[in-house]
Formats: structure tokens, C-alpha cells, sequence
């Protein structure tokens, strides 16, 4: 893979995440276009999976990664177990919906959701949405909701959730989070991130 070498700044990383998201987009989907794949099956007794397909990394200096993951959620999955990302990273909801919890998050890190106008919300994933500290983008229309410890959040298509500040080689900061499918319909995400490249890619580990 072609290293740059170029100082990458927090500015710089958010603009690559999109440029990646909007290449990629249209080849994603395609067969033979996924670098690997992984099933995994959420329960014995769920009749859906849920499949992590890694993309090719990019790699930074010092051993960092800048990496993009599609994650297919059947109706009704269950949330990963709770788990941290080192980091920071873009969460984007391609279709359908998920449910987003941050479970604890550490003074150093950001985590906030951005809410297209008129997003739909889920009994199942109210929680304290509704309480939730949020200031709307006058020209887009877009809510941005900062979320603490135990605050949860029902994501929808086209919306988007973003970690910043977290340190990028260090384990178990940030916030440490879970999302799962509370609906009938599937559901597909995007994960783009920057972080240590810990020698496996992502190996379903991104997600």
C-alpha cells in the first residue's frame, strides 16, 4: 500500500474520511471489490447475521491506518458487546437505522450525533433523546447532539455519529460504545477511522 508522509492533522483526517466515502461509494457493493469478509452470528436463537466486510487500509507514518468498513446488520440484531476504538472515526448510516449508546466516555474525547432534519425516532432507542444537549444547524437543518455516559440515540439513514479527540494508540479510551438493529428492516454502515495499525487491519475488529 502507498504510505504518505505528509503530518496529518485532525482537519485533514475528516476531509479523507469523506473523500474515501464518496470513492469508494460506488464500487462497494460489487462483487470481488471487498478485501475480506467476515459473518458473524449475533445469538444460537437469531435468524440473521451480520456481516463486517474490511476495506484495504491506508497507512499513515509511525504505523498509523487510516481504515473504511461496511457493516450489514440483519432486522432486529442485537448490539455488539460494548468495546472502544482507538482513535477517531466517522459512523454513517447508509440505509436503514441503528440504535447508538455510549456507555462511558472519558473527559478527553467527543462524541456527538448529527441528526438530519425531521430524523425518525424508535420507542426502543428513546432513552433520553429527547434531553439530549443538541443545537441545529441554521443552514442545514442538521442536529448535533453531544452524547455523555449512558446517553442512547437512534440513528437513521443518512445521519451520522463522530468520535474526536480520542488518542489514536492507546487502548480502552474514548467512549466505549455498542449500536445494534432495533427494527424489522436491515440496516448498512459505514465505519471510517484513523488509528494504530495493530499488525491485523481490521479483521472485524473496526466495528
Amino acid at each position: 500500500m502507498r504510505r504518505l508522509h505528509s503530518v496529518v492533522t485532525p482537519g485533514k483526517r475528516w476531509i479523507v474520511f469523506v473523500a474515501l466515502c464518496v470513492a469508494l461509494a460506488p464500487w462497494l457493493g460489487a462483487p470481488g471489490s471487498l478485501a475480506a469478509k467476515q459473518t458473524a452470528t449475533p445469538a444460537a436463537d437469531q435468524a440473521t447475521t451480520m456481516e463486517i466486510i474490511p476495506i484495504d487500509v491506508v497507512e499513515y507514518p509511525d504505523d498509523f491506518i487510516l481504515y473504511l468498513v461496511r457493516v450489514e446488520f440483519g432486522p432486529n440484531v442485537p448490539a455488539f458487546p460494548a468495546h472502544f476504538h482507538g482513535g477517531e472515526f466517522v459512523l454513517t448510516v447508509d440505509s436503514g437505522a441503528v440504535c447508538y449508546e455510549v456507555v462511558n466516555v472519558d473527559s478527553s474525547t467527543k462524541v456527538t450525533a448529527n441528526l438530519l432534519p425531521r430524523a425518525a425516532t424508535n420507542d426502543a432507542c428513546n432513552a433520553n433523546q429527547n434531553d439530549l444537549p443538541c443545537e441545529d444547524d441554521a443552514e442545514t437543518g442538521v442536529r448535533e447532539c453531544t452524547l455523555g455516559s449512558g446517553d442512547k440515540v437512534y440513528v437513521p439513514e443518512g445521519s451520522w455519529i463522530t468520535q474526536e479527540g480520542a488518542t489514536p494508540d492507546a487502548a480502552n479510551v474514548g467512549a466505549n460504545h455498542t449500536y445494534g438493529n432495533v427494527d424489522d428492516e436491515p440496516a448498512v454502515v459505514y465505519l471510517a477511522g484513523y488509528r494504530l495499525n495493530t499488525g491485523v487491519g481490521c479483521g472485524g475488529t473496526c466495528h
